[in-house]
């Protein structure tokens, strides 16, 4: 039976067995008795220093609850500022080469179009 990760308000944060199927549900709190939401706490690796472990966790609990916003800035081509990729216009076709055959693909398995 797996162990999960839950957080009561007033106690703490506190383990339990529970079942798979029980994974998605609240627990109440050993100590209190009130209901607990589920946690998810990043792994342990072993080896790990404990300043880096705890950076990484309040990492996850600042971005828990307002992630930061993210733009990007300075980018001059304006493709690459609508959808997040740039397309190279000077590459061939990928359908066809120089001389007007047609392309075999890497992938014999997907239907050509």
């Amino acid at each position: 039976m797996p162990a999960y990760d839950y957080d009561c308000r007033t106690c703490g944060a506190f383990t339990e067995l529970r079942p798979m199927s029980e994974s998605a549900s609240p627990a109440d709190c050993p100590a209190c008795g009130t209901t607990a939401p589920r946690v998810i706490r990043p792994v342990h690796i072993r080896g790990q220093r404990s300043a880096t472990r705890y950076a990484l966790e309040a990492r996850n609990e600042r971005s828990a609850n307002e992630p930061k916003v993210v733009r990007h800035v300075g980018r001059k081509n304006a493709d690459l500022e609508k959808h997040g990729h740039q397309h190279h216009r000077n590459r061939l076709d990928a359908h066809a080469h120089a001389h007007g055959h047609a392309h075999t693909p890497h992938r014999p398995w997907m239907v050509g179009h």
